[in-house]
């Protein structure tokens, strides 16, 4: 089922036979069969068919989902908010459901979540209607400790980009919404951001750079004179105009700088 749903083969069709048992797999108590039915559900809702997609709700889907990603397993964990991310980008999920969603993702997330943890939070993010509910002060540390750990504190850099380009976006989302002020102000507080930002704008990834300098641009430009006068007093405006001015120039070689 794994392999022909890969292939958009019949989805409409495994989704309405396979589908209750796929989900009573994932309520189960079997690790293996959790996990290899995760699999399936994440190429049946990665192709975006509608059709499947409302099969698989009407059988409860994801409620279940919610419920397999506090799994101790982490790859079922991964998995499950895969499945949500899918369903979650192909608009298929109604409104009642994102404040269930949002109460998940800020309960489950820690310093070391699954990666499509923060792409669900990221496409949550992305609605400002939600933004009242989705921000809080802790999750704006638990993002920049995540940050933190991964550029400064690892030795293996290869997650660094998975890891970063959502939370990256989030930020710069939160940070042009309607709290915009006081994201911006817990950001510019926040004794790691300088080092986070400017290590962010050097990095050689130039589509995380692209985020970062994004980002940046959104504190920058608040509207709140408060936001402003900080950011100058607080010397960030020093800290962060020549790795601001770099980054600008490797992204757009022909940009004038300043």
């Amino acid at each position: 089922m794994a392999n022909l749903a890969a292939h958009n083969l019949k989805l409409v069709q495994i989704a309405r036979f396979a589908g209750p048992y796929l989900i009573t797999h994932i309520s189960g108590s079997n690790p293996q069969l959790c996990e290899l039915s995760c699999s399936v559900l994440v190429n049946l809702t990665l192709s975006g068919d509608e059709q499947a997609h409302k099969v698989l709700l009407n059988q409860e889907l994801f409620n279940n989902l919610l419920n397999t990603s506090t799994s101790d397993v982490e790859n079922v964990k991964e998995l499950s908010y895969q499945v949500l991310y899918n369903l979650l980008t192909h608009g298929d999920l109604e409104a009642e459901s994102f404040h269930a969603l949002v109460e998940n993702i800020v309960g489950n997330l820690s310093r070391r979540p699954p990666i499509h943890l923060l792409w669900v939070l990221f496409s949550l993010s992305s609605n400002q209607m939600l933004h009242g509910v989705l921000y809080s002060p802790g999750l704006l540390d638990t993002l920049l400790q995540i940050s933190t750990y991964e550029i400064f504190q690892k030795c293996d850099s290869r997650p660094l980009v998975r890891l970063l380009t959502p939370i990256v976006r989030v930020l710069g989302n939160l940070a042009a919404g309607p709290g915009s002020v006081e994201v911006s102000l817990h950001l510019i507080r926040h004794p790691d951001f300088p080092a986070i930002v400017t290590a962010l704008l050097s990095t050689n990834y130039s589509s995380l750079c692209q985020e970062t300098v994004w980002l940046l641009a959104n504190i920058v430009n608040n509207e709140s004179v408060v936001v402003q006068e900080e950011f100058v007093e607080m010397d960030l405006m020093d800290k962060l105009e020549h790795p601001a001015s770099s980054a600008v120039t490797r992204l757009d070689p022909y940009c004038l700088a300043g």
